[in-house]
């Protein structure tokens, strides 16, 4: 309906669509959900519908599960927008509509409970032709977030509903062109710039100089170092870590682009996710750890909780009772042995309570974080005593360097303690000679994620045939490709997870594939990166100059939109993202396009080369360097 002058509610910022009151429209959604709305689990009936109903099949011939009694067919588009509607609409005319208030609560009850869901089960709303968006949603979820609190979902033996609500104006957080979207790529674009500027060691720490990397070439010592020829030193290293890719970076540069001045070598322990890929002749390469003493150690105490356990959105992965991990980690070294005890430098990277382990060993370390260093790590206490050991144990020696893959984990870092770790991305150089070649044109990579609601191949196979494109989708890792045979995609595109910085996007845009990513803040809520309520404890308060909204703080909408934009996805070179399925078959249309894509991709990597080799380089030698003298007294 179109109302004479301005429509009831205008200071909430919520879409026009569905302003007016309109009982028969608001009944009519609220049945569609009835009818479209599987009973019991619903997130389970419709995940079975997606992958086992296949919607060319007439009605007649299609499986009993796939119909809803009264051969009505879940709808799950359908019901979000009805439930859009019937939010707006309460929104809107509360004072005249407070018969309907637990309805209206309980469509955006179930709005909100899908934005946060860790199965992404808006991802593809926005390419849908219904009249909502995500943006509407984050909207509505921002207007409820008062209502929503002073009124849980409840039994049916619990009190009634309030008659009316308190709501709070949206300031349509998640609106691009709007004043919350522009103050969040503001401070965004100045928190990675000071990011940008931090390097090792910090500026925050006071202690003796580390050598300079043009005085320490020609240092004495750098001659002597035992196994090595003169004026090449000998870098031996002990690594332990769980991700292969994360513990191949540092040491692949160092080997290949330093190769001329380090002679490396490296006992690898720990790792066992994603080692299959990695294979080189011009460096150690990351080998699986079938079974060392640290490996037990961590084996043991290493707990998985199961899904169904998860109610609070957080991640499945923790170390039980740290302390104990931590006696058992110093025995697991002893029993190494010679492999420990020889080593020139410990390299440690997941989980990070392990650096501090190895050094009350004696070992200078180089750490390298793709995760949180809290990560596996639960408790206030536990995260503080680690955050304390870092900051006064293992950041003032002169010998050690730490790193994180991204400024985004640098900045969850700043927030909890004053260190700032600098951000080395990734160059992926454990990938060369692999190069963009586009031989298959036709097929499209995709990543593999742990995210079971969508089926990516499913949805994007079938835009691409109902829209006559040509394009087929292919699952990164179900292929058994190489990184060679990675390039010979027309392109690849990219589903964020819980894991907001995972290796996989770097090897793309490193290997120059003209890589695409939905532009969706909803992906920070993160059950892995971003836990809520997992990483409470810290041990200051950042200022609020850098560290404007608290990472895990998911009532703060704007606080995602500024999150998101602090995430490779957004911040690294070349990388493109795309708001709908036909906006990136367009983008995908356009070989030229892609090459050119490509071209500032490996542009970016080439600038990024200079300034890891460099790093890299002055972290070797530090490890190098002579221990400090103990302190008289």
């Amino acid at each position: 309906k179109k109302l004479a002058g301005p429509l009831p509610g205008e200071e909430l910022g919520l879409t026009s669509v569905c302003a007016a009151e309109d009982r028969d429209l608001f009944t009519w959604s609220a049945d569609l959900i009835s009818l479209s709305w599987p009973g019991g689990n619903a997130l389970a009936a419709f995940r079975q519908i997606q992958y086992d109903c296949d919607p060319e099949v007439a009605e007649a011939d299609r499986e009993p599960a796939c119909l809803h009694p009264d051969s009505i067919t879940p709808c799950l588009h359908g019901a979000v927008s009805a439930s859009c509607c019937i939010a707006v609409m309460y929104a809107r005319n509360a004072k005249t509509m407070h018969d309907v208030t637990s309805i209206a609560l309980g469509a955006a009850r179930r709005l909100y409970w899908m934005l946060h869901s860790g199965e992404k089960i808006l991802e593809f709303l926005d390419s849908s032709g219904w009249a909502f968006s995500l943006e509407d949603i984050a909207a509505i979820s921002s207007v409820y977030s008062k209502a929503l609190a002073a009124n849980p979902a409840t039994s049916s033996s619990a009190p009634p509903v309030p008659r009316s609500v308190q709501f709070l104006p949206s300031g349509t957080p998640w609106d691009r062109g709007g004043d919350a979207w522009r103050r969040a790529e503001q401070a965004a674009a100045e928190s990675l710039a000071l990011i940008a500027h931090w390097t090792w060691p910090p500026v925050s720490v006071a202690g003796p100089a580390s050598c300079p990397t043009s005085a320490c070439v020609g240092a004495p010592w750098a001659a002597a170092a035992a196994g090595g020829r003169p004026g090449k030193p000998r870098l031996k290293v002990w690594a332990f870590g769980t991700h292969c890719a994360v513990l191949a970076e540092p040491i692949s540069v160092m080997a290949t682009l330093l190769g001329d001045e380090f002679e490396v070598t490296v006992e690898w322990r720990g790792a066992r996710d994603y080692c299959g890929y990695l294979a080189s002749d011009s460096w150690p390469v990351v080998t699986i750890d079938r079974g060392s003493p640290v490996r037990e150690v961590l084996d043991a105490f290493h707990v998985k909780e199961e899904p169904q356990q998860l109610h609070t959105f957080t991640h499945r992965d923790t170390l039980r009772t740290p302390q104990l991990f931590e006696e058992a980690f110093r025995g697991a070294l002893l029993r190494e042995g010679a492999a420990f005890a020889e080593a020139d430098v410990g390299y440690c990277s997941e989980p990070a309570l392990a650096c501090a382990v190895m050094h009350e060993g004696g070992k200078p370390l180089i750490g390298y974080f793709g995760v949180h260093i809290a990560f596996l790590v639960r408790g206030r206490e536990e995260q503080l005593r680690l955050y304390r050991r870092f900051r006064d144990e293992l950041v003032p020696d002169p010998r050690n360097t730490f790193a994180t893959v991204a400024p985004y984990i640098s900045l969850q870092i700043f927030h909890h303690l004053p260190v700032e770790v600098p951000a080395v991305r990734p160059l992926s150089v454990y990938t060369l000679p692999a190069t963009y070649s586009a031989i298959r044109p036709n097929q499209v990579l995709f990543n593999k994620r742990p995210v079971a609601f969508w089926d990516i191949k499913i949805t994007l196979d079938t835009f691409s045939k109902v829209n006559g494109e040509p394009f087929h989708f292919m699952d990164a890792l179900e292929g058994g490709y190489s990184f060679t045979e990675w390039c010979e995609f027309r392109a690849a595109v990219y589903f964020p997870y819980d894991w907001l910085q995972t290796m996989a996007l770097y090897d793309w845009a490193n290997m120059a594939i003209p890589t695409f990513v939905p532009d969706l803040p909803m992906y920070t809520f993160s059950r892995g990166t971003n836990a809520l309520n997992e990483w409470l404890a810290s041990s200051w308060l950042a200022p609020s100059s850098v560290s404007p909204h608290n990472y895990n703080d998911w009532a703060d909408l704007p606080g995602r939109v500024y999150w998101w934009l602090m995430t490779d996805f957004r911040a690294l070179p070349g990388v493109e993202t795309f708001a709908s399925i036909s906006e990136l078959f367009g983008t995908l249309s356009s070989q030229e396009a892609l090459w050119r894509q490509s071209g500032v991709l490996r542009q970016a990597q080439q600038q990024r080369a200079a300034q890891s080799a460099l790093f890299w380089r002055s972290a070797a030698l530090r490890a190098l360097s002579p221990a400090p003298a103990a302190a008289s007294g």
